[in-house]
């Protein structure tokens, strides 16, 4: 328990250091300020890395957003939806290849001529992050293939949300294909309040 956690690292100055860092986290997290717990827990571990050896242990989960585990006697707060969406951009840029998903019929989409223009002065972009897109004409656009890990997603609006940034970002072609990679990789991503099972949390804590 915490009273004989206390004696036995009394001795230990590295040891009463940790168990004062996990017992301020449990403080704001009972008083519910897990936004500063968690920024908290990145400042003072920022220098702890985990070994090969090290064992993760999953505890449980607080407001259906932060994912609390157990590594040593250090605690950890993982804030799901900010680490799989970390977890899916590393994946997609790791080799600058995203895996494409044909869709069984072309999505058809109705587009404002600057909207139009955009996405189609855009084409070899948008291919490069999984969106093939030809002219349908009239101010549509047929999308033809859409990255894998957004076939369960709202397409069309993935699609006009990258018209409008593209239509004002002024930036070169590489900050765009990251802004484009970070955006997919956030639709993507586990989002809080998404229902995971003790199981799958598991999982999620040891790949993170």
């Amino acid at each position: 328990n915490y009273r004989e956690a206390m004696i036995q690292a009394m001795n230990h100055p590295d040891k009463m250091e940790r168990l004062k860092r996990s017992s301020e986290l449990i403080d704001k997290i009972k008083d519910e300020k897990v936004d500063e717990a968690v920024e908290y827990e990145q400042e003072t571990f920022e220098e702890y890395s985990l070994n090969a050896e090290d064992e993760i242990k999953y505890i449980g989960e607080v407001f259906n957003t932060y994912l609390i585990a157990q590594v040593k006697d250090e605690m950890i707060i993982i804030d799901k939806h900010a680490a799989h969406e970390r977890e899916i951009f590393n994946e997609i840029t790791h080799d600058a290849k995203v895996y494409k998903q044909i869709l069984a019929a072309p999505l058809i989409i109705n587009c404002s001529k600057k909207e139009y223009d955009v996405l189609l002065d855009n084409k070899n972009l948008l291919s490069k992050t999984g969106f093939e897109i030809d002219d349908f004409g009239q101010k549509s656009i047929a999308l033809r293939t859409c990255p894998s890990v957004l076939i369960n997603d709202d397409l069309e609006a993935a699609i006009m949300e990258f018209a409008s940034y593209l239509m004002y970002e002024k930036n070169v072609a590489n900050d765009k294909l990251n802004w484009l990679y970070e955006s997919i990789a956030c639709r993507a991503a586990v989002k809080a309040n998404d229902d995971l099972s003790d199981y799958e949390k598991e999982i999620f804590v040891k790949r993170i």
